[in-house]
C-alpha cells in the first residue's frame, strides 16, 4: 500500500510534468522561420503609429518646418527701406518751404546689396542643418523602434519565464501532496520545500513587475498614462503591442541564428554597417556644416553695401536728388576672429566623426563577439544539457523511490531542466536584442 500512494503521486506529478512539456520553447522555435525576414506591414504599421504620436517626433518635424522657412527667408536680400524726411525746417514757418535755400521734403530708398553671395551660402549653412535634422528625426524614430523592440522582447521573455514558474510551482505542489502522503513523511524535507516555494514566489512577483515595467516603457514612448492595474489582475489593460501576435518576430530560429552569424562574420560587414548608420551620417553632415559656415565666413570679409538715393522737393527753386554709398569698416578684426573659429569647429567635428566612427566600429565588435558567444552557449544548452536534464527525469521515471529523498530530488531534477529552459530563454533574448541592436546601427529598423 505504501508504494500505491507513493506511485499514484508520482503518476500524477508525471501527468502535470507531461504538460509541462508543451512549454512554448519548441513551439517558438519552430514558428520564427520569419525572423530574418522584414517585419509585416502591419506590425510596422502599427509601430508607425505609436512613434508619430510621440511629441518629441512631432517637435523635430516642427524644427524641420522652421528651418525649410528660414532657409527660404536668408536666400532673399534684406527689403529696402523708404525714408522720408523734412529738411532745413523754419522755426518761425515751418510749413513752408521757401523760407531757405536749404529747406525740402526729401523722399528716398536704401538698399544693402550683397555683391559676395553671403545670403546664398548662408542659405547653404541652413540647408545642411535641415538635412543634419532630417537625419536625427530618423535616428530618434529608429531609438523609439528598438526601445519598443526592447520592452517587447523583455514581456515575451519574462511571459515565458513566468510560466516556468507556474510550473515549478505546481511540481512541487504536487510534490509536496506525494510526500506528506508517504509513510515515511519527514519534517525537514517539507520544510525545504516551503523555502524553495518562497522562492519562487519572490521570483515571480518579481517577473510579473517586470512584466508592468515593459508596458510602462512603451507606454512613455507612446505618451500614454502608466498602467494603475497590476499585472496579476489584469494582463491586457497596456499597450496592444504587448501581445502574443508580436512573439513570432521576437525570438529567433536556429535557421534565423545561423543567417545572422553567416551576415555579420564577413569582412565587409563593419564597414557597412558604418556607411548605413545613421549617428555617423550625422556627424560626416556636421562636418559639411562646418564647411559651409566657414565659407560664409570667409564671404563675411566682403561687407555688404549700402546704396542711398534720395529726391529733395523744394518749394521755388530747383529740386535737387542725392546718391550715396555706405560699407562697414572692418578695423577691429572680428571678420578673422569669425573665421577662425570656423576653422576650428570643422577640425573639431572632424575629429568627432573619427570618435564616433571608433565607438560604433568597436560597439560593433562588441556585440558580435557576444552573439558568438551566446551562440555557443545555446549549442551546449540544446546539445548537452536540456538532453542531460531529460535524461536525468527519465531514470526518475523508471526508478521511482518510496523514501522522501527520492521526492526531492526528483523535483530537484525537474526545477534543472525548468531553470535549463529558462537560461536558453534568456539567452534567446539576449540574441534578439543584439540582432536589433544591429538593425539600429545599420538604420535598418524602419
Amino acid at each position: 500500500m505504501k508504494y500505491f500512494v507513493c506511485i499514484l503521486g508520482f503518476i500524477t506529478f508525471l501527468y502535470s510534468y507531461g504538460m509541462a512539456d508543451s512549454y512554448p520553447l519548441g513551439d517558438t522555435k519552430d514558428n520564427l522561420q520569419t525572423y530574418q525576414n522584414p517585419l509585416p506591414s502591419s506590425v510596422i504599421q502599427d509601430f508607425r503609429d505609436i512613434i508619430e504620436q510621440n511629441p518629441k517626433i512631432k517637435q523635430l518635424q516642427l524644427e524641420i518646418n522652421s528651418l525649410e522657412n528660414r532657409k527660404k527667408a536668408q536666400s532673399k536680400w534684406n527689403n529696402p527701406s523708404f525714408n522720408l524726411a523734412y529738411n532745413s525746417a523754419n522755426i518761425q514757418k515751418p510749413l513752408l518751404l521757401g523760407t531757405s535755400d536749404m529747406q525740402n521734403i526729401a523722399f528716398g530708398l536704401s538698399q544693402s546689396i550683397d555683391l559676395n553671395l553671403k545670403s546664398l551660402a548662408q542659405s547653404k549653412v541652413t540647408n545642411v542643418e535641415i538635412e543634419i535634422k532630417i537625419l536625427e528625426l530618423k535616428n530618434l524614430k529608429n531609438e523609439y523602434m528598438l526601445n519598443l523592440m526592447v520592452s517587447m522582447i523583455e514581456s515575451h521573455k519574462n511571459k515565458l519565464i513566468l510560466e516556468s514558474i507556474k510550473q515549478s510551482l505546481g511540481n512541487l505542489e504536487t510534490i509536496f501532496t506525494s510526500l506528506k502522503k508517504s509513510k515515511k513523511f519527514n519534517p525537514i524535507q517539507a520544510q525545504k520545500l516551503k523555502v524553495a516555494e518562497a522562492r519562487l514566489k519572490i521570483k515571480q512577483n518579481q517577473i510579473e513587475n517586470a512584466l508592468n515595467n515593459s508596458h510602462i516603457a512603451i507606454s512613455e514612448i507612446d505618451f500614454h498614462k502608466a498602467p494603475q492595474q497590476d499585472y496579476k489582475t489584469d494582463t491586457k489593460h497596456n499597450s496592444h503591442l504587448i501581445d502574443t501576435k508580436y512573439d513570432l518576430f521576437l525570438f529567433p530560429s536556429k535557421e534565423a541564428q545561423d543567417i545572422i552569424m553567416h551576415n555579420t562574420q564577413n569582412d565587409d560587414f563593419i564597414p557597412s554597417l558604418l556607411a548605413q548608420n545613421l549617428e555617423l551620417q550625422i556627424a560626416r553632415h556636421k562636418i559639411v556644416l562646418a564647411e559651409q559656415k566657414l565659407v560664409f565666413a570667409k564671404k563675411s570679409t566682403l561687407p555688404n553695401f549700402g546704396m542711398n538715393l534720395v529726391y529733395m522737393s523744394r518749394a521755388d527753386r530747383s529740386d535737387l536728388f542725392g546718391l550715396g554709398v555706405s560699407v562697414p569698416l572692418p578695423i577691429y578684426g572680428k571678420e578673422q576672429r569669425t573665421i577662425a573659429e570656423a576653422r576650428e569647429q570643422k577640425l573639431a567635428q572632424e575629429y568627432g566623426y573619427l570618435s564616433v566612427e571608433n565607438k560604433l566600429t568597436h560597439s560593433t565588435k562588441t556585440l558580435l563577439k557576444k552573439f558568438l558567444l551566446l551562440k555557443k552557449n545555446l549549442s551546449v544548452i540544446e546539445e548537452n544539457l536540456l538532453p542531460a536534464n531529460t535524461a536525468i527525469i527519465d531514470l526518475y521515471k523508471h526508478h521511482s523511490t518510496s523514501q522522501a529523498e527520492g521526492f526531492i530530488e526528483f523535483y530537484n531534477a525537474l526545477n534543472e531542466k525548468i531553470d535549463t529552459q529558462i537560461l536558453q530563454i534568456q539567452i534567446l533574448s539576449e540574441i534578439a536584442m543584439i540582432y536589433w541592436n544591429l538593425q539600429i546601427l545599420k538604420g535598418e529598423i524602419l
